[in-house]
């Protein structure tokens, strides 16, 4: 399923994990993307260790 939204997404189709499982095949997700009646999903960007803390994360350089 992610593996099928992150294609989707690098397409220009996006949708929700939520809204993949709702819909049980791909032809209900496509009628339901032609309607609009999917969630927005918001893109989040992320950094590499971006979610590590400051501290966690200067421990970590030293040990590289």
């Amino acid at each position: 399923s992610i593996q099928l939204a992150a294609r989707a997404s690098s397409e220009g189709i996006a949708f929700s994990l939520e809204d993949l499982f709702e819909h049980d095949t791909v032809a209900a997700l496509a009628a339901a993307l032609q309607c609009g009646e999917v969630t927005a999903v918001e893109q989040i960007e992320t950094s590499a260790f971006g979610m590590l803390d400051r501290n966690d994360l200067a421990l970590l350089l030293e040990e590289a």
